[in-house]
C-alpha cells in the first residue's frame, strides 16, 4: 500500500515500510563492500559514511515508490538513478527539511539531465522540486565546510515543482 500525499507547494510525501527499508539497507552494504574492494573512497569520514550511503539509498527507494520506478540495484556507481519520460534523473537526499540540494566538489557536468531533492529520515519522506542539471550550473552556490572542504548547493526555492518532473 502505497502512503503518497501533497502537501505544503505541491510537494509530495512518502512513507516506507520495513521491508523497503531492508532492501534499501541491504542494497548499501552490497555497494560499500563492492566500493570498499575496488579501492573506491567517498571522501566522508567513515563515521559519518554508512549514514550518509543508507540516507541515499532510502531516498532512491522513496522515489521508486513514489513514481512507481524499479530500483537501481546496481552495484556500479553511476551517473544517475532514474529514467523518467526519457530524461535521466539522480535523486539527493538530506535529514534536514530545510536543506538544498548538495553536489560534491568532484561533481562532473553532464552526467545527468535532472536532480531531484528528497529530505527526511526513515520512514517518511517528502520531495521538495527538482531543477534541470543545466540550471543547476547557473544558480549554485560553493559551500565551504570547517576542514577545507566544500561542495556545490542550490537553495530549494530554486527548485521545480515535483508535478512538473513528468510532462
Amino acid at each position: 500500500r502505497i502512503f503518497l500525499t501533497r502537501i505544503r507547494r505541491q510537494q509530495m510525501k512518502v512513507t516506507l515500510n520495513a521491508h523497503e527499508y531492508a532492501i534499501a539497507e541491504h542494497t548499501t552494504k552490497m555497494r560499500r563492500d563492492e566500493d570498499r574492494d575496488k579501492g573506491r573512497k567517498d571522501g566522508i569520514p567513515e563515521s559519518d559514511s554508512y549514514d550518509c550511503d543508507l540516507r541515499g539509498s532510502l531516498g532512491e527507494m522513496a522515489f521508486a515508490k513514489g513514481f512507481n520506478k524499479y530500483p537501481d540495484f546496481t552495484m556500479e556507481p553511476g551517473d544517475y538513478d532514474f529514467i523518467v519520460d526519457g530524461y535521466t534523473v539522480d535523486v539527493k537526499t538530506s535529514k534536514g527539511h530545510n536543506n538544498h540540494l548538495e553536489l560534491k566538489s568532484t561533481a562532473r557536468k553532464g552526467r545527468c539531465e535532472k536532480f531531484v531533492l528528497i529530505t527526511g529520515e526513515y520512514p517518511t519522506y517528502f520531495f521538495r522540486g527538482w531543477i534541470w542539471e543545466k540550471d543547476y550550473w547557473t544558480v549554485c552556490f560553493k559551500k565551504p565546510y570547517e576542514d577545507g572542504a566544500w561542495s556545490w548547493w542550490v537553495a530549494q526555492a530554486n527548485l521545480n515543482p515535483m508535478k512538473t518532473l513528468e510532462r
